[in-house]
This record gives structure tokens, sequence and C-alpha cells, in this order.
């Protein structure tokens, strides 16, 4: 029986959309999860890739137990997504992904900031649990915890496109917006702007990087999800090689978007590409497997001062542009 706190207006917004590709042993729980959600009137809809391990046919199973939509997607992670989105209905929707899980109803506050603002995306850190040291390292180079300090004074608030710019660029293919399962978009939006298909798991980056002089992202502090770190498929690995060329041609096109838009000033520009110059030359000087002993040189030296110092200043003009 559905759950009637919720205004039944207010629950048919959102539709909380379910990718699921080999993981056929944890959808049982996750459902679970969603049944305060499911209750109190949104829409749950799983979108199953063909799976060696029968994922498709469990979830198939659970939406005729649990009235949930089911939908078999093409192969792809993306392609997955972009599927699902292009059925989707309601006017916003969450992409909740398999064995990360909701804390509360927050998705409705959500709601209620996309509205009140008129923003496209709104985007929270995820609360982590029972991590290991190497992943919990590894999670602290995601932007969104590396520059928490930066993006607190904007809570609850549209995030100045500069500030959302310049640290994306300080990011490399790790997205600003940080997992997908603890946020909420508009449906129309990610209907006309669908994920690029060409760069294995950093897809969503790359969707960052062409998108974010288009939209309003809003952020808000409180985390509305738990995140578990999840291994990635053989299949969705990407050439390191290729992911740094992608990375580089993404970086430049933003910057000359950004330009072009006046959203970047010229004393960012010039200092961020010094840096990359810097950077590369100390790169270049410590050797694709750094010699032993090469600390020794003190144009290595002179580099490393040069790097750490320009880094410190982009980073800290990345914050206050324009603000």
């Amino acid at each position: 029986m559905r759950d009637k706190r919720t205004h039944p207006s207010r629950s048919r917004n959102i539709t909380i959309m379910v990718p699921a590709y080999e993981c056929a042993a944890h959808l049982k729980k996750h459902s679970f999860s969603l049944r305060n959600y499911r209750n109190l009137g949104c829409q749950v809809l799983w979108v199953a890739s063909p799976s060696p391990d029968g994922t498709d046919k469990v979830a198939q199973q659970i939406c005729n137990e649990t009235g949930d939509q089911f939908l078999l997607s093409p192969p792809g992670l993306y392609e997955s997504w972009n599927f699902g989105i292009a059925r989707v209905k309601t006017e916003f929707v969450a992409i909740s992904t398999i064995s990360d899980t909701y804390i509360n109803e927050d998705l409705f506050i959500l709601e209620d900031l996309l509205n009140a603002l008129s923003a496209d995306i709104c985007f929270t850190p995820p609360a982590v649990i029972k991590l290991s040291h190497k992943e919990i390292s590894e999670l602290n180079t995601w932007p969104i915890f590396r520059f928490a300090d930066y993006f607190a004074p904007f809570s609850n608030k549209i995030c100045p496109q500069d500030l959302l710019t310049a640290v994306q660029l300080s990011s490399g293919l790790s997205c600003v917006l940080g997992s997908w399962a603890s946020i909420l978009a508009r449906t129309s939006v990610l209907k006309s702007f669908p994920f690029p298909t060409n760069y294995s798991h950093y897809g969503d980056a790359a969707w960052f990087y062409k998108n974010l002089l288009s939209l309003k992202f809003v952020f808000k502090a409180d985390p509305i999800a738990r995140f578990r770190c999840h291994d990635k498929p053989n299949s969705r690995q990407l050439n390191p090689h290729l992911a740094y060329l992608q990375c580089k041609e993404l970086q430049k096109k933003l910057i000359q978007r950004a330009h072009k838009k006046g959203g970047i000033i010229e004393d960012f520009l010039y200092l961020y590409r010094s840096y990359r110059v810097v950077l590369h030359k100390l790169n270049k000087t410590r050797g694709r497997h750094p010699r032993r002993f090469w600390w020794i040189n003190p144009k290595a030296w002179l580099l490393r001062f040069l790097t750490r110092q320009k880094n410190a200043k982009l980073k800290a003009l990345s914050s206050f542009l324009g603000y």
C-alpha cells in the first residue's frame, strides 16, 4: 500500500532509475533499500543489460514482485543510462546505482531546490561507508571532497560557472559532481544532453565538460546517499594513453568555450597554461620512469617549486573568480 505522507503530485515528479549489469547478487538488497520511496509513490525503473550472471532476469523478477518498471537495455554503461532516461516520463530523475543507497527521503529536498532556483542539476557529496585505506585514499582525490571548502559557501545555491570550470579543469577525468547516486536532475535536461558513450567509465566527466556552461548546477552540502566503491568490469576500462588524450581535448574545448562566454578571466587562463607548461617540464625532467637521484638536479628542484607555487595560486584563484 502506498504511503500517504507525501502529496501524490509531489511523489509522481520523481523516477528512480536503477541501472544494473553483472550484479545479480546485490539486486534484492538494493530493491529493499528503495522501499520508502516506492511506498511514497515514486516510480522505480530498472534498466538492465543482458548479463552473464543473469542480472537482467533477477531484475525482471523483482519488478514482477514490486510493480516496478523493467527495461532490457542495449549493452554499455552510458548506453544503458541514455536508454532508460529516454523513457522516463516524470519531471525529475535520480540514478540509483547498485549498492549506493539513499539515507532518507531527501530527494524531495533536492526537488524543492531545483524548482526554487530554476536549476537543472542538484548534486551532493556522497556519504562513504566501510572503505579500506586504499579506497579512502582514492576517494579523497575526488573533486567534490578535495574542493569541499570551495563549494561550502554555495550550499543550497547555484554554483558559479567559473568555480565549476576551474575545479573541473584541475580534476582531469574525475567528475566534479561526484557520484550520480547522489544527484537529482531534470529529465528534460538529460534527454537533451545525453551521456557520451565513447569515454568508457569517464562518460560522466565528459558529459560535465561538455555541458557545465549550458546548465545551472545547485550544490547541497548534506549527503543524501551512501557510496560504496565498485569494481569496474574489464570491458569498461579505458586505455590510459587514450584517456590522457581525451582529457586534454575536453579541457581545451572547455577553455575555448568558457573564454568565448567570458566565464574565465585572463589571469586564470594565463595561470592555468603556465602551470601546465611547468608541470610538463618537471615531468620531462623526471622521465617516464624517474631515475635514481633525479632530485639532485637543481633544475628539477626549481621546477618542482614553480609547479607547487603555480598550483597553489591556481587553486586560490579558482575559488574566488569574480566573487
